[in-house]
């Protein structure tokens, strides 16, 4: 069994606990004769000292619960919750002892804050003198927060789900991502006035989908940012591909004013470098404009001074979300002047050979070495790209759960990458697929201490290297 988390241990080492049991006499009246109980309780209460006096029960002293508890709960409670009858569900004939108590904390401490009040006993039974109210309430208290340093056992830690912060603190530290995904995430559950209970981070639906698209954002940007990764991607708008204007055989021209236009996938966020090879006809005063749109926002306005002999490549960059647009380029200024002496001169338009778009581009990455995602790669020709999934898995893997892990949880990963390359894509986005799923595993989204017997409490070992620095960094994280 593992022991106590570290915040529990500075929690019950910070706490003022009462250990006094108080054992309450009746003063004696007149003459040194001590009242004759009235009822069993009172009996039970009654100190054989004539005097007064409240003293500490020592640790070897018998059980009082039969003694003391049991007539008062005989006397004034089972009428009600006993075994013949059960009002608001509760029954107490059976808790046989001190230790019984402790398995229902909660409802004790709602009988002692009934009995304290006076709201129970209720009906028109027996009442308890104020003495007996006092008596039962104290050794509840007392009970409750009664701790047996001989006892061993340290328990059963509750997995702990992370919340908010630490969920952003590992990924920032996994793979070095800067943004905050779990700033999305619901408000995290808060028992006594903290969010980092195991007991009450519970894992609603919603939450479970926040984290798959978390993951799939996390794993995009470290791929993205991650110097070992292949080149960018490079993609090449053909003309012929286009709609609008006129095609000229290999080319797409405008010879009016008007859009070409076609929709563009955009693989992941980041940035993105356009890269347009036109020309223009040329007439006028001014020269074609050639405005970018993307999703019909005007972007960036290009003059188109070169003439067909001539080749000028514009270009532009641009932060982008990962998804579908649609690309156009516009031509707003169309010119004709049919009595222009120079026959060349008359008819100003636009002419379009291709537009390349590369990226997502990462300019000079400042990832440390710890965050690096490929810290393997497959040899040129694409050979050896198992070994190196595997090198990379593994350590991301074994970073990521905060244990080490085994070859068949590595090799369960490496399928996600054999998978992704044999519906035809590239390496890298193997490695994302993967990382995905590493983030989406319950040995991420939870601290997981495993126990070789888990059902044997005498079964106590001390925390591992890994367990000890997950709680460590966790504590001081939050």
């Amino acid at each position: 069994m593992s022991r106590l988390p570290w915040k529990l241990q500075l929690a019950v080492a910070g706490t003022v606990i009462n250990l006094t049991v108080l054992v309450v006499v009746l003063a004696s009246r007149g003459g040194g004769q001590a009242e004759k109980p009235a009822n069993p309780v009172q009996a039970a209460l009654v100190s054989t000292n004539s005097g007064t006096t409240t003293s500490t029960v020592p640790a070897s002293a018998p059980d009082p619960f039969e003694a003391k508890v049991k007539p008062f709960l005989v006397t004034y409670c089972y009428g009600c919750h006993g075994a013949e009858k059960q009002k608001a569900d509760l029954a107490l004939h059976g808790y046989g002892n001190s230790k019984s108590i402790l398995r229902d904390r909660k409802t004790w401490l709602s009988v002692a804050a009934m009995i304290k009040s006076g709201e129970m006993p209720a009906g028109k039974g027996a009442k308890p003198t104020q003495h007996e109210r006092d008596f039962l309430v104290t050794w509840i208290d007392a009970t409750l927060n009664d701790i047996d340093c001989t006892n061993r056992d340290p328990g059963r830690v509750t997995i702990h789900r992370l919340n908010r912060e630490e969920y952003n603190n590992s990924v920032r530290d996994l793979v070095g991502v800067e943004f905050r995904p779990a700033d999305d995430f619901p408000t995290d559950d808060v028992g006594y006035g903290f969010d980092n209970i195991g007991d009450v981070l519970s894992l609603p639906p919603v939450l479970m989908e926040k984290y798959m698209k978390a993951a799939q954002q996390v794993a995009a940007a470290a791929v993205a940012a991650d110097p070992g990764r292949s080149p960018t991607n490079l993609q090449r708008v053909e003309p012929r591909n286009m709609e609008g204007g006129e095609r000229d055989n290999r080319e797409r021209k405008l010879m009016t004013e008007g859009d070409m236009f076609i929709d563009v996938t955009f693989p992941r966020n980041g940035l993105y470098e356009f890269r347009i090879d036109a020309y223009g006809d040329l007439a006028g005063d001014e020269p074609p404009k050639m405005i970018l749109l993307l999703d019909d926002k005007e972007i960036k306005s290009f003059d188109v001074a070169n003439e067909a002999g001539s080749t000028k490549i514009y270009t532009h960059q641009l932060d982008l979300k990962a998804g579908k647009k649609k690309l156009t380029l516009r031509y707003p200024n169309n010119f004709v002047d049919q009595n222009n002496p120079n026959a060349k001169r008359r008819d100003r338009n636009l002419h379009l050979r291709y537009v390349e778009i590369l990226g997502p581009i990462v300019d000079k990455p400042e990832l440390l070495t710890p965050h690096q995602l490929f810290v393997a790669a497959p040899k040129s020709d694409g050979s050896g790209w198992k070994e190196a999934a595997t090198e990379i898995l593994d350590r991301l893997a074994r970073r990521a759960f905060r244990r080490p892990v085994s070859k068949e949880e590595v090799a369960k990963l490496v399928k996600f990458v054999e998978m992704t390359k044999a519906n035809g894509d590239t390496f890298e986005q193997g490695i994302e697929l993967a990382t995905t799923a590493v983030l989406c595993s319950p040995h991420f989204l939870f601290r997981i201490e495993l126990d070789p017997a888990p059902n044997d409490p005498e079964q106590i070992r001390k925390l591992n290297d890994h367990e000890l620095a997950a709680r460590l960094s966790n504590f001081l994280w939050s």
